[in-house]
Protein backbone atom coordinates (compact mmCIF):
# COMPACT_ATOMS: atom_id res chain seq x y z
CA UNK A 1 0.00 0.00 0.00
CA UNK A 2 3.04 2.73 0.81
CA UNK A 3 4.61 1.83 -3.24
CA UNK A 4 0.96 2.53 -4.09
CA UNK A 5 0.42 5.60 -1.91
CA UNK A 6 4.05 7.02 -3.71
CA UNK A 7 2.74 6.30 -6.85
CA UNK A 8 -0.27 8.49 -6.66
CA UNK A 9 1.52 11.39 -4.83
CA UNK A 10 3.83 11.42 -7.75
CA UNK A 11 1.33 10.65 -10.57
CA UNK A 12 0.30 13.05 -12.91
CA UNK A 13 -2.73 12.95 -15.45
CA UNK A 14 -2.62 10.35 -18.75
CA UNK A 15 -4.37 13.31 -20.59
CA UNK A 16 -3.77 16.84 -19.65
CA UNK A 17 -6.82 18.41 -20.74
CA UNK A 18 -10.55 17.50 -19.49
CA UNK A 19 -12.63 16.27 -22.24
CA UNK A 20 -16.62 15.79 -22.09
CA UNK A 21 -17.66 12.18 -22.60
CA UNK A 22 -20.99 11.95 -22.42
CA UNK A 23 -22.94 14.11 -24.66
CA UNK A 24 -25.80 15.77 -22.38
CA UNK A 25 -26.92 18.92 -23.61
CA UNK A 26 -25.38 21.55 -21.45
CA UNK A 27 -23.72 19.23 -18.54
CA UNK A 28 -19.95 18.82 -18.85
CA UNK A 29 -19.03 15.22 -18.09
CA UNK A 30 -15.48 15.14 -18.07
CA UNK A 31 -12.83 12.48 -17.20
CA UNK A 32 -9.09 12.57 -16.19
CA UNK A 33 -7.26 9.33 -15.86
CA UNK A 34 -3.82 9.42 -13.30
CA UNK A 35 -2.10 5.84 -14.01
CA UNK A 36 -1.36 3.27 -11.24
CA UNK A 37 -0.22 -0.22 -10.47
CA UNK A 38 -2.17 -2.76 -11.08
CA UNK A 39 -2.14 -4.23 -7.15
CA UNK A 40 -4.79 -2.10 -5.53
CA UNK A 41 -5.22 -4.72 -2.18
CA UNK A 42 -7.92 -3.46 -0.09
CA UNK A 43 -8.53 -2.19 3.84
CA UNK A 44 -9.31 -4.34 6.56
CA UNK A 45 -12.03 -4.59 8.48
CA UNK A 46 -10.27 -3.68 11.95
CA UNK A 47 -8.37 -1.10 10.05
CA UNK A 48 -11.51 0.96 8.87
CA UNK A 49 -12.67 0.64 12.59
CA UNK A 50 -9.74 2.70 13.40
CA UNK A 51 -10.83 5.37 10.84
CA UNK A 52 -14.39 5.24 12.22
CA UNK A 53 -15.83 3.17 9.99
CA UNK A 54 -17.53 -0.27 11.27
CA UNK A 55 -18.10 -2.06 8.12
CA UNK A 56 -17.78 -4.96 9.86
CA UNK A 57 -16.06 -6.66 5.93
CA UNK A 58 -12.62 -6.13 4.27
CA UNK A 59 -13.39 -3.12 1.49
CA UNK A 60 -11.49 -3.65 -1.77
CA UNK A 61 -9.30 -0.33 -2.71
CA UNK A 62 -11.66 -0.38 -6.42
CA UNK A 63 -14.67 -0.17 -4.15
CA UNK A 64 -14.02 3.22 -2.70
CA UNK A 65 -15.31 6.10 -4.61
CA UNK A 66 -14.21 9.87 -3.59
CA UNK A 67 -16.37 12.38 -3.60
CA UNK A 68 -15.89 16.52 -3.46
CA UNK A 69 -18.36 18.84 -4.75
CA UNK A 70 -18.20 22.80 -5.33
CA UNK A 71 -20.89 24.85 -4.51
CA UNK A 72 -22.42 28.83 -4.99
CA UNK A 73 -21.66 29.20 -1.09
CA UNK A 74 -19.59 28.32 1.56
CA UNK A 75 -22.08 27.55 4.31
CA UNK A 76 -24.83 25.53 2.86
CA UNK A 77 -28.68 26.76 3.44
CA UNK A 78 -31.45 27.29 0.97
CA UNK A 79 -29.95 28.35 -2.31
CA UNK A 80 -26.77 26.92 -1.77
CA UNK A 81 -26.10 24.30 -5.00
CA UNK A 82 -23.71 22.10 -5.47
CA UNK A 83 -22.86 23.18 -9.71
CA UNK A 84 -19.95 20.82 -9.64
CA UNK A 85 -19.57 17.54 -8.08
CA UNK A 86 -16.28 15.11 -8.90
CA UNK A 87 -15.92 11.66 -8.38
CA UNK A 88 -12.56 9.70 -8.23
CA UNK A 89 -12.50 5.73 -8.11
CA UNK A 90 -9.52 3.59 -8.61
CA UNK A 91 -9.41 1.17 -11.71
CA UNK A 92 -7.19 -1.40 -12.88
CA UNK A 93 -4.28 0.63 -13.60
CA UNK A 94 -5.37 3.99 -13.21
CA UNK A 95 -7.28 6.59 -10.95
CA UNK A 96 -10.31 7.84 -13.03
CA UNK A 97 -11.69 11.16 -12.26
CA UNK A 98 -15.06 12.19 -13.12
CA UNK A 99 -16.43 15.59 -12.44
CA UNK A 100 -20.08 16.31 -13.81
CA UNK A 101 -20.38 20.57 -14.11
CA UNK A 102 -23.91 22.23 -14.59
CA UNK A 103 -23.65 24.88 -16.41
CA UNK A 104 -26.86 26.50 -15.20
CA UNK A 105 -29.96 25.54 -12.83
CA UNK A 106 -31.99 23.60 -14.36
CA UNK A 107 -29.21 21.00 -15.33
CA UNK A 108 -29.42 20.10 -11.33
CA UNK A 109 -31.69 17.55 -12.00
CA UNK A 110 -29.82 15.92 -14.34
CA UNK A 111 -26.27 16.44 -12.83
CA UNK A 112 -27.69 15.01 -9.77
CA UNK A 113 -29.76 11.89 -11.11
CA UNK A 114 -26.48 10.70 -13.19
CA UNK A 115 -23.94 11.23 -9.50
CA UNK A 116 -26.66 9.24 -7.63
CA UNK A 117 -25.97 6.49 -10.24
CA UNK A 118 -22.43 6.40 -9.89
CA UNK A 119 -22.23 6.49 -6.01
CA UNK A 120 -24.59 3.54 -6.46
CA UNK A 121 -21.63 1.52 -7.59
CA UNK A 122 -19.71 1.97 -5.00
CA UNK A 123 -19.13 0.02 -1.59
CA UNK A 124 -17.90 3.05 0.21
CA UNK A 125 -18.40 7.02 -0.33
CA UNK A 126 -15.56 8.80 1.00
CA UNK A 127 -15.69 12.67 1.64
CA UNK A 128 -13.76 15.22 4.05
CA UNK A 129 -16.82 16.50 6.11
CA UNK A 130 -19.25 15.40 3.36
CA UNK A 131 -21.33 13.98 6.12
CA UNK A 132 -22.01 17.37 7.97
CA UNK A 133 -22.03 19.18 4.54
CA UNK A 134 -21.56 17.53 1.32
CA UNK A 135 -24.07 14.56 1.36
CA UNK A 136 -27.08 17.08 3.50
CA UNK A 137 -26.61 19.22 0.74
CA UNK A 138 -27.11 16.78 -1.87
CA UNK A 139 -29.96 14.79 -0.39
CA UNK A 140 -31.17 18.63 0.06
CA UNK A 141 -31.08 19.63 -3.37
CA UNK A 142 -32.58 15.94 -4.60
CA UNK A 143 -35.44 16.60 -2.49
CA UNK A 144 -35.99 20.21 -3.89
CA UNK A 145 -35.81 19.18 -7.28
CA UNK A 146 -38.37 16.04 -6.69
CA UNK A 147 -36.08 13.28 -7.88
CA UNK A 148 -37.25 9.97 -7.03
CA UNK A 149 -33.59 8.71 -7.31
CA UNK A 150 -31.99 8.66 -3.68
CA UNK A 151 -28.27 8.58 -2.55
CA UNK A 152 -28.14 4.39 -1.65
CA UNK A 153 -24.71 4.03 0.05
CA UNK A 154 -23.37 0.88 1.44
CA UNK A 155 -21.28 2.62 3.93
CA UNK A 156 -19.63 6.44 3.98
CA UNK A 157 -16.61 7.19 5.36
CA UNK A 158 -15.70 11.10 6.30
CA UNK A 159 -11.98 11.45 6.71
CA UNK A 160 -12.21 14.37 8.29
CA UNK A 161 -12.30 12.71 11.52
CA UNK A 162 -9.93 10.68 11.50
CA UNK A 163 -7.19 13.14 10.04
CA UNK A 164 -8.04 15.41 13.05
CA UNK A 165 -7.59 12.45 15.06
CA UNK A 166 -4.14 12.22 14.06
CA UNK A 167 -2.52 15.06 12.99
CA UNK A 168 -4.12 17.81 14.81
CA UNK A 169 -1.74 17.32 17.72
CA UNK A 170 1.03 18.42 15.42
CA UNK A 171 -0.09 20.68 12.73
CA UNK A 172 -3.55 22.25 14.21
CA UNK A 173 -5.22 23.03 10.86
CA UNK A 174 -6.31 19.63 9.39
CA UNK A 175 -7.86 21.47 6.06
CA UNK A 176 -7.00 19.21 3.09
CA UNK A 177 -4.66 21.94 1.45
CA UNK A 178 -2.74 22.11 4.89
CA UNK A 179 -3.02 18.29 4.73
CA UNK A 180 -1.40 18.52 1.71
CA UNK A 181 1.31 21.21 2.87
CA UNK A 182 2.46 19.83 6.06
CA UNK A 183 1.47 15.77 5.64
CA UNK A 184 2.28 14.73 1.67
CA UNK A 185 4.65 17.81 1.25
CA UNK A 186 3.30 19.08 -1.67
CA UNK A 187 2.05 22.78 -1.44
CA UNK A 188 -1.02 23.95 -4.08
CA UNK A 189 0.81 26.49 -6.10
CA UNK A 190 -1.50 28.74 -8.29
CA UNK A 191 -4.93 27.42 -6.83
CA UNK A 192 -8.00 28.92 -6.80
CA UNK A 193 -8.72 29.44 -2.97
CA UNK A 194 -12.11 27.52 -1.88
CA UNK A 195 -13.50 30.91 -0.62
CA UNK A 196 -13.16 32.38 -4.22
CA UNK A 197 -15.24 29.59 -5.65
CA UNK A 198 -18.88 30.55 -4.91
CA UNK A 199 -17.57 34.07 -6.61
CA UNK A 200 -16.21 32.20 -9.45
CA UNK A 201 -19.46 30.17 -10.59
CA UNK A 202 -21.54 33.42 -10.10
CA UNK A 203 -19.12 35.28 -12.45
CA UNK A 204 -19.26 32.94 -15.07
CA UNK A 205 -22.98 32.69 -15.10
CA UNK A 206 -22.82 36.15 -16.06
CA UNK A 207 -20.15 36.22 -18.55
CA UNK A 208 -20.44 32.26 -19.76
CA UNK A 209 -16.91 32.54 -20.30
CA UNK A 210 -15.95 28.50 -19.97
CA UNK A 211 -12.51 29.30 -19.06
CA UNK A 212 -13.68 30.58 -15.94
CA UNK A 213 -14.45 26.99 -14.95
CA UNK A 214 -10.59 25.45 -15.51
CA UNK A 215 -9.58 26.75 -12.22
CA UNK A 216 -12.55 25.26 -10.51
CA UNK A 217 -12.16 21.88 -12.14
CA UNK A 218 -8.37 21.64 -11.37
CA UNK A 219 -9.25 22.91 -7.26
CA UNK A 220 -11.64 20.18 -7.57
CA UNK A 221 -9.77 17.05 -9.04
CA UNK A 222 -6.75 18.23 -6.34
CA UNK A 223 -9.02 17.79 -3.85
CA UNK A 224 -9.84 14.33 -5.28
CA UNK A 225 -6.18 13.05 -5.33
CA UNK A 226 -5.83 14.27 -2.03
CA UNK A 227 -9.12 12.10 -0.45
CA UNK A 228 -7.73 9.03 -2.35
CA UNK A 229 -3.88 9.78 -0.90
CA UNK A 230 -5.58 10.45 3.09
CA UNK A 231 -7.17 6.96 2.97
CA UNK A 232 -4.19 5.42 1.38
CA UNK A 233 -1.46 7.00 4.23
CA UNK A 234 -4.11 6.72 6.87
CA UNK A 235 -4.78 3.30 6.27
CA UNK A 236 -1.07 2.52 6.38
CA UNK A 237 -0.16 4.46 9.44
CA UNK A 238 -2.94 2.69 11.35
CA UNK A 239 -1.44 -1.05 10.11
CA UNK A 240 1.96 0.14 10.96
CA UNK A 241 2.08 3.40 12.99
CA UNK A 242 6.07 2.86 13.11
CA UNK A 243 6.27 4.62 9.92
CA UNK A 244 5.00 7.43 10.66
CA UNK A 245 7.42 10.47 10.62
CA UNK A 246 6.49 12.30 13.83
CA UNK A 247 6.35 11.12 17.11
CA UNK A 248 3.17 12.96 17.92
CA UNK A 249 1.59 11.01 15.04
CA UNK A 250 2.49 8.13 16.73
CA UNK A 251 0.96 8.67 19.93
CA UNK A 252 -2.16 9.83 18.50
CA UNK A 253 -2.12 6.34 16.60
CA UNK A 254 -1.94 4.82 20.10
CA UNK A 255 -4.85 7.24 21.50
CA UNK A 256 -7.01 5.55 18.54
CA UNK A 257 -5.47 1.92 19.86
CA UNK A 258 -6.22 2.72 23.46
CA UNK A 259 -10.08 4.01 22.24
CA UNK A 260 -10.66 0.39 20.68
CA UNK A 261 -9.31 -1.37 23.70
CA UNK A 262 -6.02 -2.55 21.96
CA UNK A 263 -3.95 -1.86 24.63
CA UNK A 264 -0.89 -3.37 23.80
CA UNK A 265 -0.55 -1.78 20.44
CA UNK A 266 -1.44 1.59 22.37
CA UNK A 267 1.27 0.70 25.15
CA UNK A 268 3.76 0.22 21.89
CA UNK A 269 2.84 3.78 20.50
CA UNK A 270 3.24 5.53 23.83
CA UNK A 271 6.51 4.10 24.71
CA UNK A 272 7.73 4.96 21.30
CA UNK A 273 7.35 9.16 21.74
CA UNK A 274 10.52 10.16 22.86
CA UNK A 275 10.24 13.41 21.47
CA UNK A 276 10.73 15.67 23.94
CA UNK A 277 8.17 17.52 22.79
CA UNK A 278 5.22 14.82 23.23
CA UNK A 279 7.72 11.97 25.82
CA UNK A 280 5.91 13.32 29.10
CA UNK A 281 2.22 13.24 27.29
CA UNK A 282 2.64 10.02 26.12
CA UNK A 283 4.07 8.21 29.46
CA UNK A 284 1.44 10.30 31.34
CA UNK A 285 -1.48 8.66 28.73
CA UNK A 286 0.50 5.30 29.17
CA UNK A 287 0.06 5.68 33.13
CA UNK A 288 -3.32 6.81 32.72
CA UNK A 289 -4.42 3.74 30.67
CA UNK A 290 -2.91 1.16 32.58
CA UNK A 291 -4.07 2.34 35.72
CA UNK A 292 -7.57 2.41 33.88
CA UNK A 293 -7.37 -1.43 33.18
CA UNK A 294 -6.06 -2.36 37.11
CA UNK A 295 -2.32 -3.00 35.77
CA UNK A 296 -0.99 -1.17 39.16
CA UNK A 297 2.31 -1.84 38.39
CA UNK A 298 3.29 -1.01 35.02
CA UNK A 299 0.95 2.18 36.40
CA UNK A 300 2.87 3.28 38.98
CA UNK A 301 6.33 2.78 36.94
CA UNK A 302 5.24 4.85 34.60
CA UNK A 303 4.11 7.35 36.69
CA UNK A 304 7.30 7.32 38.67
CA UNK A 305 9.51 7.97 34.99
CA UNK A 306 7.06 10.93 34.76
CA UNK A 307 8.54 12.18 38.06
CA UNK A 308 11.73 11.08 37.66
CA UNK A 309 11.77 13.44 34.40
CA UNK A 310 10.50 16.47 36.39
CA UNK A 311 7.28 16.67 35.26
CA UNK A 312 5.36 16.88 38.77
CA UNK A 313 1.78 17.38 38.42
CA UNK A 314 -1.29 17.36 40.87
CA UNK A 315 -2.68 14.47 38.28
CA UNK A 316 0.07 12.67 38.44
CA UNK A 317 1.10 12.73 42.52
CA UNK A 318 -3.05 12.14 42.82
CA UNK A 319 -2.54 9.26 40.81
CA UNK A 320 0.44 7.30 41.94
CA UNK A 321 -0.57 8.19 45.71
CA UNK A 322 -3.44 6.35 45.38
CA UNK A 323 -2.28 3.73 43.85
CA UNK A 324 0.34 3.46 46.47
CA UNK A 325 -1.69 3.33 49.50
CA UNK A 326 -5.39 1.19 47.95
CA UNK A 327 -3.34 -1.00 44.91
CA UNK A 328 0.07 -1.35 46.72
CA UNK A 329 -0.61 -1.19 49.85
CA UNK A 330 2.23 1.09 50.90
CA UNK A 331 1.19 4.15 52.16
CA UNK A 332 4.57 5.67 53.39
CA UNK A 333 5.43 5.55 49.75
CA UNK A 334 2.05 7.72 48.84
CA UNK A 335 2.76 9.91 51.47
CA UNK A 336 5.82 10.63 50.17
CA UNK A 337 4.56 11.53 47.03
CA UNK A 338 1.91 13.36 47.86
CA UNK A 339 4.13 15.63 49.86
CA UNK A 340 5.79 16.29 46.47
CA UNK A 341 2.88 17.46 44.96
CA UNK A 342 2.02 19.80 47.56
CA UNK A 343 5.83 21.22 47.37
CA UNK A 344 5.00 21.63 43.29
CA UNK A 345 1.13 22.97 44.43
CA UNK A 346 2.60 25.69 47.05
CA UNK A 347 4.62 27.90 44.77
CA UNK A 348 1.18 27.84 42.64
CA UNK A 349 -1.17 28.05 44.95
CA UNK A 350 -1.48 32.17 44.25
CA UNK A 351 -1.66 32.64 40.86
CA UNK A 352 -5.11 30.61 40.64
CA UNK A 353 -7.59 29.21 42.36
CA UNK A 354 -7.43 26.01 41.00
CA UNK A 355 -3.97 25.72 42.06
CA UNK A 356 -5.13 26.77 45.63
CA UNK A 357 -7.87 24.10 45.36
CA UNK A 358 -5.61 21.24 44.39
CA UNK A 359 -3.23 22.11 47.31
CA UNK A 360 -6.17 21.90 49.48
CA UNK A 361 -6.77 18.55 48.30
CA UNK A 362 -3.50 17.19 48.63
CA UNK A 363 -3.07 18.80 51.90
CA UNK A 364 -6.36 16.43 53.57
CA UNK A 365 -4.74 13.62 51.62
CA UNK A 366 -1.20 14.13 53.14
CA UNK A 367 -2.66 14.98 56.60
CA UNK A 368 -4.54 11.34 56.60
CA UNK A 369 -2.13 9.39 55.47
CA UNK A 370 -0.07 10.97 58.06
CA UNK A 371 -2.32 9.58 60.53
CA UNK A 372 -2.58 6.39 58.81
CA UNK A 373 1.40 5.87 58.59
CA UNK A 374 1.56 7.20 62.53
CA UNK A 375 -1.40 4.29 63.59
CA UNK A 376 1.08 2.17 61.72
CA UNK A 377 3.89 2.35 62.97
CA UNK A 378 2.48 3.35 66.34
CA UNK A 379 4.39 6.41 67.05
CA UNK A 380 4.28 10.31 66.36
CA UNK A 381 5.83 11.20 62.47
CA UNK A 382 7.35 14.30 62.99
CA UNK A 383 7.26 16.53 59.85
CA UNK A 384 10.40 16.36 57.88
CA UNK A 385 12.35 19.63 56.50
CA UNK A 386 10.89 19.76 53.05
CA UNK A 387 7.14 19.29 54.26
CA UNK A 388 4.99 22.03 53.73
CA UNK A 389 3.84 23.94 56.70
CA UNK A 390 -0.04 23.52 57.35
CA UNK A 391 0.67 27.32 58.50
CA UNK A 392 0.70 28.52 54.86
CA UNK A 393 -2.44 26.71 53.72
CA UNK A 394 -4.31 29.43 52.20
CA UNK A 395 -8.11 30.47 53.94
CA UNK A 396 -10.56 27.69 53.26
CA UNK A 397 -8.51 25.14 52.13
CA UNK A 398 -8.06 23.20 55.55
CA UNK A 399 -11.44 22.69 55.01
CA UNK A 400 -12.65 18.61 54.07
CA UNK A 401 -11.94 18.16 50.48
CA UNK A 402 -14.27 16.07 47.91
CA UNK A 403 -11.25 14.66 46.43
CA UNK A 404 -11.70 10.77 46.18
CA UNK A 405 -9.91 8.75 48.55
Amino acid sequence: MASMLDRLRAAQPISAKEKPVLAVPGLLISDTFWELPANLGHLKAQTLAYLGLNAGQDIAIKDFLFMDTETSGLRGGAGTVAFLIGAGWFEESAFHIRQYLMRDYHQEAEMLTRVFARFAQAKCLVTYNGASFDMPLLEGRATVNRLQESFQKSFHLDLVHAARRIFKLRIRQCSLCSLEERIFGIPRENDLGGADIPARFFEYLKSRDEGLMDDVLSHNQLDILSLARLLLLMGNLHDNPMDAKHHMDIFSIGKVYEKHGQVDKAASCFRACTDRDVKILAEIRLADMYKRCGNNLEAAKAYETVLGEKAVSYHVCTALAKIYEHRLKEPSRALAIVNRGMLYCAERRQLSAQAADEYAALEHRYLRLKRKVDNHTHGTHEQTEDSPSTAETPAGAGRRSTDTL
